[in-house]
């Protein structure tokens, strides 16, 4: 994003502080068919003038030791305490190894002052769970994994954790890792990598990420919405038409990036959409979107799978476009831009800054845990929609900017924008490049607020790239306020039945143990099913009922508690029949 005439970036605090100036570069290479990239990125000083240098402004709160957030800084913007006791694991899966990962956490930890790492606090095993033969070592992922690894340290000082290397980067290698990290007790899994959503894929492969009872996140990418940056690099570039796997699977935690500012008192000052291109990527049209990709958090609807319940329903919704209730990858939003990123050791690079929305994962995922995993929910991405509707002030609204071409800026001035460097179209979905892989050298889709290619004019259902208040796609429901928005907000309840069963008797019932998510909420109605075919329903947690055949009976009471949610148990007895 361009500098503002003060120098500072769009996001910055306002206060008046030095000016730097960086390379942003991502740490992974272009992944081949089949594979996927971490998304990783590196912020590299670099002189005034220095092709690709980007003025910006470093924290002036809690900063680390190469001028990114320190932790600290990250406790304070999103309210936690990062030495609460749990039990919890956090698996990180990457491919390839890191030969230094276990030496470079103890030196983090010991910057920090934390304990040094124990066989108990961390382990790294290959795709299939053995200590060895471990992966090929691999410069880029190397650092994706230092990232990932002392972030979740940084947030939960006390959770244990899991690396899992996958021999390569290939999806079938990285879904078994998953696999592997579910198997061996992870209960959050974090994954900071993708590729382009494909129709080809084999199911195992999402269905390896469909871990009932694990909170699975995965990072949206840092090629804006459907990919569209990707048209800037180069003449041949283009955009992807479609969103980032695994973020995309239903069954997936998708975590969105954004720019975060501070107060000088470590308070959150605002959160943005991070995106580095906008407003209307004006160095992508002025140099024939060949300045390179700097970068912006991923998203945007999938062409092939339906939005679980809690997505097609939340507010907002209908109003991302997303066609057939297509599932849009965008759960929930935290830090991803690089040049206020966070700062990690590495051997052979010493402490450096980082960013990507492979930040933005491991930091959701390891917030998760402090707030205790998943819980009561088998997919705990609905206790981030539970908290939208029924406690809003759980997360931070992100309701300013976008992660298309036009960055969240106007659609009049977006079009003005285009039309005054391309005359003839105000629509950048018509935008070319000298690529040969779209007939005419089509650039494809880059935002999602214009109608598609050759077609002039614009689309109302937009919210799926512009951030509003708010669900969107850009920040999902938004940025944790602390960690209620990962508790689940649904009541449980347990059944107990008499201590002896009898025929033809009037016995006394009860659903006790009742707890509700939501601080307040009661229980209203307590529904009945005998299994007999008869049924009760009361106020009260206490009932009777008298069986009149001898036979084994399914006994199912549903609680409804004051804000409409229900909670469900059951148990299976036996009556009148001999021993």
């Amino acid at each position: 994003m361009p500098a503002s005439a003060t120098g500072q970036r769009p996001g910055a605090a306002p206060e008046a502080r030095s000016i730097r100036y960086a390379v942003a570069k991502r740490v992974c290479s272009t992944p081949r068919p089949g594979e996927a990239a971490c998304h990783a990125i590196r912020l590299v000083p670099a002189a005034k003038g220095a092709p690709g240098a980007t003025p910006y402004v470093s924290p002036s709160y809690a900063k680390g030791p190469a001028g990114g957030f320190a932790p600290s800084a990250l406790a304070a913007a999103y309210g936690y305490q990062p030495t609460v006791a749990t039990t919890q694991t956090v698996a990180i899966v990457d491919a390839f190894n890191d030969p230094h990962a276990l030496a470079d956490l103890n030196r983090f930890d010991h910057h920090y002052g934390l304990p040094q790492e124990t066989a108990a606090s961390f382990r790294k095993v290959n795709q299939d769970g053995d200590a060895s033969p471990l992966p090929a070592n691999n410069a880029g992922w190397s650092l994706e994994i230092a990232l990932d690894i002392e972030t979740v340290r940084a947030v939960c000082n006390r959770c244990r954790i899991l690396l899992v290397e996958a021999f390569s980067a290939l999806n079938s290698r990285l879904a078994l890792a998953v696999k592997t990290a579910a198997r061996l007790g992870a209960t959050e899994i974090s994954n900071s990598y993708g590729a382009r959503e494909r129709g080809n894929v084999p199911p195992r492969i999402p269905k390896a990420y469909h871990q009932p009872g694990i909170v699975v996140t995965a990072s949206t990418g840092d090629d804006g919405w459907f990919g569209w940056d990707k048209a800037n690099n180069g003449p041949s570039g283009w955009s992807d038409n479609a969103p980032s796997a695994p973020a995309v699977y239903p069954t997936v935690v998708a975590v969105t990036g954004t720019r975060l500012a501070l107060n000088p008192d470590g308070t959150r000052a605002h959160e943005t959409v991070w995106n580095e291109n906008g407003l209307h990527d004006k160095k992508g049209l002025s140099r024939g979107f060949a300045h390179g990709a700097k970068g912006a958090s991923g998203g945007g609807c999938s062409n092939i799978y339906v939005a679980p319940a809690w997505q097609s329903a939340v507010s907002g919704y209908r109003n991302t476009g997303c066609k057939s209730g297509k599932r849009l990858a965008g759960d929930v939003a935290a830090l991803a831009d690089p040049f206020t990123g966070f700062d990690i050791y590495s051997t052979g690079h010493g402490w450096i800054t980082l960013g990507g929305t492979s930040l933005a994962s491991p930091l959701v995922a390891a917030m998760w845990a402090l707030a205790g995993g998943a819980g009561v929910e088998k997919y705990p991405a609905k206790s981030l929609y539970d908290r939208l509707h029924y406690q809003p002030g759980a997360v931070f609204d992100v309701r300013v900017g976008g992660n298309s071409f036009c960055g969240g800026d106007t659609k009049a001035n977006c079009s003005a924008a285009v039309t005054a460097q391309v005359p003839g179209t105000g629509n950048p979905n018509n935008l070319t490049n000298s690529n040969n892989h779209y007939p005419g050298g089509w650039a494809g889709l880059l935002d999602c607020g214009f109608k598609g290619r050759g077609l002039e004019g614009t689309v109302a259902a937009d919210k799926q790239c512009y951030a509003t208040a708010g669900y969107d796609g850009p920040s999902g429901v938004g940025a944790p306020n602390g960690l209620t928005v990962f508790h689940p907000t649904r009541p449980t309840v347990r059944v107990t039945a008499p201590a002896v069963l009898q025929l033809q008797t009037v016995q006394t019932w009860s659903a006790d143990h009742f707890t509700d998510g939501l601080s307040g909420a009661l229980p209203s109605n307590y529904k009945w099913s005998w299994g007999d075919g008869t049924t009760t329903s009361t106020s009260s947690s206490s009932t009777t009922h008298k069986f009149t055949r001898a036979g084994t009976y399914k006994v199912t009471v549903t609680v409804t508690d004051s804000v409409g949610q229900k909670a469900a148990a059951a148990k299976t007895i036996t009556v009148g029949v001999p021993v």
